[in-house]
């Protein structure tokens, strides 16, 4: 048994066995063995949540301890204090990688008589906002994200060309990453945004340096050209963009024009060789978001008239016939017009196809050539009169004689002996050949009679005789029967002349 005073000189009794034994069997016995033996006592306790490096903490400004992400996250301070001395522990460095917040709890006081142990650092990891600047926003609907989600949609400043400030409102814990993605790009106009800055690691700070820069998409402008056949077609857009076009199919300017913008196809040169008209449709609007393909340029060639001056017409019954088919019937004198138009390009021939009544008709200028970029206003025919004279001695003479042939004969003929009749005679003239003339011997008759022609295109007796069809032919032929009307004696005649009655 052994004595002891208290502080309060109260004695107690201790049984020195079993004070032993109660010793042994105690876990912290030793500790107060040691604190009674040393008279000073720790500071410790445990960091709750340190992911961080680099945490430090201080006892009492100074004492620093290094603290390092661990199982348990126990610490302890080298230095021991004596009793009654006091404590503080405070954080010197917060962690990092990734940035965190360590808070003491329990962490001042006074030594009592055994060490403190309940000291606890409650560390958390520091989220950090992530923002930035749009550049050239201009359509609507512009929607961004971070890291797949927490959207945000953008709409264009109201100043035209200034930034756009945006910030994800779900902050990002230091050591994650980030990654700023465009959702939706813009529309009205369309706009392609691209993000610079947008991906990495968030450390100790809030992120602001992402950058999304939004270009308005541009498209071309095009179509399909018809017909053309000529050369030196150019079409425009707007803004003066000159487009030269060579041959039909599809086109499109070099030139792109940006979504919203509007267009207008027009044709600044119409083509020539040959001379054409080409007409723009579906050729204005608005580019939207593609390309268009739509503007139809349709190109007919210009056609021309042909026209033609007529003179010395004294006859009716002309007709005038253009490139073989286009017939043209004249009264007068005068100008006239065909009327079927020639393109251009095309070849024209005016040509004679009836010649009137009395007349004999000849285009004289101009009556073939190519018709160009104007109308045909040279072409030239001319008509002459076929000479005409009287015979007043013979009866029953609708009309004048129509001088053809002057073939006289110095000898005498029979009837019977073969004479030849030439006579140049408009085509379609309706005549009748007729033989001037007397006898010398035989049978006189008894004036200057009618004597009919065979053998030159079947003229029998004063029959009507329809010339070849065609220009101007020659009439030939043999005068095998040559006989007074009426008489069947082999008579000598002598011809004076021989005239065609033009009926």
């Amino acid at each position: 048994m052994v004595a002891c005073t208290s502080d309060d000189d109260a004695t107690v009794g201790l049984d020195v066995a079993d004070a032993g034994a109660n010793s042994e069997n105690s876990p912290d016995s030793a500790t107060r063995a040691d604190d009674a033996a040393v008279s000073t006592f720790s500071v410790s306790g445990k960091v709750i949540g340190l992911a961080g490096k680099g945490l430090v903490l201080t006892n009492n400004a100074g004492d620093a301890i290094t603290v390092a992400p661990g199982a348990d996250g126990s610490f302890s301070f080298a230095s021991k204090l004596a009793k009654g001395a006091a404590y503080a522990v405070a954080v010197k460095t917060q962690p990092s990688s990734p940035s965190q917040t360590c808070v003491v709890t329990s962490g001042a006081g006074t030594i009592g008589g055994a060490s403190v142990t309940n000291v606890v650092v409650t560390c958390t990891t520091n989220t950090y906002k992530v923002s930035g600047k749009v550049m050239g926003l201009a359509g609507a609907g512009l929607v961004v994200k971070n890291n797949g989600g927490d959207a945000i949609t953008l709409s264009p400043a109201a100043t035209d060309g200034a930034a756009v400030d945006f910030t994800f409102s779900k902050a990002i814990a230091s050591g994650e990453d980030f990654e700023v993605t465009v959702e939706t790009q813009p529309s009205s106009p369309t706009q392609s945004c691209v993000v610079t800055g947008g991906e990495g690691t968030v450390v100790a700070g809030d992120v602001a340096t992402v950058a999304i820069n939004c270009t308005t998409n541009t498209y071309t402008v095009g179509g399909t050209v018809t017909g053309l056949k000529g050369s030196g077609l150019v079409l425009q857009n707007e803004d003066g963009d000159d487009l030269p076009i060579n041959a039909t199919g599809t086109f499109a300017f070099v030139k792109q024009v940006a979504s919203g913008k509007r267009y207008s196809v027009k044709v600044k040169t119409q083509p020539g060789a040959p001379e054409q008209t080409c007409e723009v449709t579906s050729n204005t609007g608005t580019v939207t978001n593609a390309n268009v393909t739509d503007v139809a340029v349709d190109c007919t060639t210009n056609t021309y008239t042909v026209g033609v001056t007529v003179s010395g017409l004294k006859g009716t019954g002309l007709v005038l016939q253009n490139n073989g088919g286009d017939d043209l019937t004249i009264d007068a004198n005068g100008d006239v017009t065909f009327g079927t138009p020639v393109a251009s390009g095309t070849k024209y021939e005016v040509s004679v196809k009836t010649n009137p009544y009395g007349n004999t008709c000849t285009v004289t200028a101009g009556g073939a050539g190519t018709v160009t970029n104007a109308k045909i206003t040279n072409v030239a025919v001319t008509c002459v009169s076929i000479p005409a004279w009287y015979q007043p001695n013979y009866d029953g003479v609708p009309g004048p004689w129509s001088f053809v042939s002057n073939r006289f004969f110095d000898g005498e003929i029979s009837c019977t002996t073969t004479c030849a009749f030439y006579g140049r005679v408009p085509s379609g003239i309706r005549f009748i050949c007729n033989a001037q003339g007397q006898t010398t011997e035989g049978c006189t008759p008894a004036n200057d009679g009618q004597y009919g022609l065979s053998n030159c295109g079947a003229v029998v007796d004063n029959d009507v005789l329809t010339a070849p069809v065609g220009n101007i032919e020659q009439c030939a032929g043999s005068l095998t029967t040559c006989y007074k009307l009426g008489n069947t004696c082999n008579e000598r005649v002598s011809f004076h002349s021989i005239q065609c009655q033009c009926k």
